[in-house]
């Protein structure tokens, strides 16, 4: 929405759990709980591209290797997106594909009502070092959220990835009505 300001039809939305920050995600991703997250995705993503390999079989010359190869080849997200999604998508490398594609950087020009609302603990759209009364370096806009009177950020504390439950074992489960 933030791509399109003023000529985005859509008249409201709501982002749930948003990694506002593609380098930030790739990082943890690889890291957290061993790189749990990242393996699993990537999973997703080879599972994906099995299930479509005659519409993408195009990508092969660009991708220097045939497509049945690089699935089973293919250890991780940055992987991924380095050999395939920035090379079909025209990037580059995956973090050009990162840093053109994440959303923190359009908070600023977003014209449309918008609730993004974000878990503070959440294992896959990260958020680090927040701290907004000193400035430190966050995943999550807060600053360009708080500066656009058509945003609002929402954060919960401990809600994990579209968990939205309070503590490690959960006594109750918050749901919306």
């Amino acid at each position: 929405m933030g791509e399109y300001k003023e000529k985005c039809l859509i008249q409201g939305a709501v982002a749930i759990c948003n990694p506002f920050d593609l380098c930030v995600l790739e990082r943890h991703l690889t890291t957290y709980m061993f790189g749990v997250y990242g393996r699993i995705l990537t999973n997703h993503l080879l599972a994906l591209l099995r299930e479509h390999l005659e519409q993408v079989r195009p990508m092969e010359k660009k991708m220097g290797c045939t497509l049945e190869a690089f699935t089973k080849s293919c250890q991780t997200v940055l992987e991924f997106d380095s050999r395939f999604t920035s090379k079909m998508m025209g990037f580059g490398t995956a973090y050009n594909y990162y840093r053109r594609w994440s959303s923190a950087l359009r908070v600023d020009d977003v014209r449309t009502p918008t609730l993004f609302l974000s878990a503070l603990d959440d294992p896959v759209a990260w958020y680090y070092t927040i701290d907004m009364t000193r400035g430190s370096k966050s995943a999550v806009p807060f600053m360009e959220c708080v500066e656009n009177d058509r945003v609002i950020l929402a954060t919960h504390p401990c809600a994990g990835h579209l968990g939205f439950y309070g503590g490690l074992v959960p006594r109750q489960v918050l749901r919306v009505r």
